[in-house]
């Protein structure tokens, strides 16, 4: 069982397929990238030239989920940049 502070949150590719992600709100942005390049579901060629974006705001590196305020099933989209 993930632990209390514990969200899941998507990244959703351009296809519109959708990874779910156990994080935590302290997570740094860089994390995201990172397991998001390791996954299955969204190719890591697919990242070239494109970003994480939440509610129409680029993720920048070096900042945590809890900067831009992503909640428990938030969904953060993979955009050109």
């Amino acid at each position: 069982m993930p632990a209390a502070d514990t969200l899941i949150v998507f990244v959703k590719n351009e296809k519109g397929i959708a990874m779910p992600m156990y994080i935590r709100s302290s997570d740094m942005v860089d994390m995201i990238w990172n397991e998001v390049g390791f996954s299955k579901a969204i190719n890591e060629s697919t990242l070239k030239g494109k970003g994480l974006f939440f509610n129409g705001k680029k993720l920048e590196r070096g900042h945590t989920l809890s900067d831009y305020d992503i909640k428990w099933g938030d969904v953060v989209r993979i955009q050109k940049v």
